[in-house]
C-alpha cells in the first residue's frame, strides 16, 4: 500500500492510472526484477507487458525510443 501511495496510484512509467481495454479501472501490476526477485514498482498493464516484451532490456527500450522518435 505504501508503494501505491508513493506513486499516487499511478503507473511508475507512464504516470497514468490503470484501465482495461474498455477504460474501466483495473489494478496496477507489481513489477519485479527477475534476477533478484526485488520489487521495482507498480506498473499499468500496458507498461508491464512492454517491459516483458522488451525482455527488461534498457538497450532494447532505448533503441525502440530512438526508432519511434525518428519514424513518427
Amino acid at each position: 500500500m505504501e508503494m501505491l501511495t508513493k506513486q499516487g496510484g499511478k503507473c511508475a512509467v507512464c504516470g497514468e492510472g490503470n484501465t482495461d481495454i474498455k477504460g474501466n479501472p483495473s489494478h496496477l501490476c507489481v513489477d519485479h526484477d527477475h534476477a533478484t526477485g526485488g520489487v521495482r514498482g507498480l506498473l499499468c498493464k500496458h507498461c508491464n507487458i512492454a517491459a516483458g516484451n522488451l525482455k527488461n532490456s534498457t538497450e532494447r527500450a532505448l533503441r525502440l525510443s530512438e526508432y519511434l522518435a525518428h519514424t513518427s
